[in-house]
């Protein structure tokens, strides 16, 4: 009796390990299928196979509305890519997911100047535990892009020669910007310069 009870329990583990293997993978190819349309920007054939996925359910609604959301950034559809915002935005989110969303969502709107959005993915992100250092650099980000806030300058100048180049790339904007704010074309034109010079060689890289 117990040799068969020892049996039944081993079967069942191994059906269970093929059936989630199974959908993993699907899952998986189904999300690379995603990405290669957004990639190629074939949006006509991706929102036809999200709408299979959707009734299908084999990916996970937050990152279907993740991609869609990319989607109409792209295709500079703000009402849509709005609709996704409140979506995830009312969803139950581990951290990880709220972080990786709203980081993404942030720097939409910190580039489209969208005072509102902007403000509401930072909230999203300060209720996350732990980021402290994150989250000091995008209340900074938030003040100087969208309040014209040039108070950082003196900050931002002493530590940028310390950065490695994402980081530089990111303070030469702010420092450029500010530099615009100031009217001090000389020096916006110097940063412009260094940030595009930045931008190229990390996209060789990459």
């Amino acid at each position: 009796m117990n040799n068969i009870c020892i049996l039944l329990i081993i079967i069942f583990f191994l059906a269970s390990f093929f059936v989630e293997f199974y959908f993993k993978k699907r899952r998986n190819n189904a999300l690379n299928k995603l990405l290669k349309l957004l990639y190629e920007k074939k949006f006509k054939e991706f929102d036809s196979y999200v709408a299979q996925l959707q009734n299908k359910k084999i990916v996970p609604l937050y990152n279907l509305e993740f991609l869609k959301f990319n989607s109409y950034v792209l295709r500079q559809n703000h009402f849509k890519e709005k609709v996704c915002f409140d979506k995830i935005a009312s969803m139950h989110l581990t951290d990880r997911q709220r972080f990786d969303f709203f980081i993404r969502a942030f720097s939409v709107y910190i580039e489209n100047k969208n005072k509102v959005l902007a403000k509401k993915s930072l909230k999203q992100i300060d209720s996350i535990k732990n980021k402290a250092e994150t989250k000091k650099n995008l209340h900074m980000i938030y003040d100087v892009v969208i309040l014209n806030d040039t108070s950082y300058l003196p900050m931002l100048l002493a530590r940028v020669p310390k950065e490695n180049k994402q980081a530089k790339l990111s303070d030469y904007y702010l420092i450029r910007h500010i530099y615009k704010l100031k009217k001090d074309i000389k020096n916006e034109n110097k940063y412009f310069n260094l940030l595009s010079e930045t931008a190229k060689n990390l996209k060789k890289k990459a």
